[in-house]
């Protein structure tokens, strides 16, 4: 019993260092926010008819303060500035009113989708510039630009915790990590 439970722990260890690799390589990539850009967040923990629109550079981390964004839909444009954590914030808009978030960032204009404030809580919108199409034109349908190419990939450390967690699958006789 010695040689094959030896041959089948080795092959066992290489099954999950292989697993390790790769699980260390998708954790290392940032999802692309440029994506979430101009897509409204209805949420609870808002008081009624307050519209949040952060603005940020390339990602989360880059916050724009100082930004002018204006709120269109419902009657005159409604106009505030980012603060310190790149966040505009709107308040009292009447609920059922039909509105999308609007900014220019380094001669860009940043666009939300078209929402409707809710009856109840209110609405996040993230505004991305730089980074991508998606980022310029907001949504579909938005300004629109061109593509900036993504940051070269930097190497990194990757920490496994008590919270890590793997996915395991058996397809085609082999184990997917």
């Amino acid at each position: 019993m010695g040689r094959p439970w030896t041959v089948m722990m080795s092959r066992f260890l290489s099954v999950v260092l292989i697993g390790l690799t790769l699980t260390a390589d998708a954790a290392g990539q940032m999802p692309d926010i440029s994506q979430m850009s101009g897509v409204p967040l209805p949420t609870g923990d808002l008081p009624t008819g307050t519209v949040s629109v952060r603005v940020v550079r390339g990602d989360l981390s880059n916050n724009v303060v100082g930004q002018a964004v204006e709120l269109h839909g419902g009657g005159p444009a409604l106009r505030a500035a980012t603060d310190d954590t790149g966040r505009a914030q709107f308040a009292g808009v009447a609920p059922g009113t039909r509105v999308h978030a609007v900014a220019t960032v380094d001669g860009r204009r940043l666009e939300s989708q078209e929402f409707e404030v809710p009856a109840a809580g209110g609405i996040r919108v993230l505004l991305v510039a730089g980074g991508s199409a998606a980022a310029a034109g907001g949504a579909p349908g938005g300004a629109g630009g061109a593509q900036v190419p993504a940051a070269p990939a930097q190497p990194g450390t990757v920490a496994l915790a008590g919270q890590s967690r793997f996915v395991r699958e058996m397809a085609d006789a082999a184990i997917d990590v």
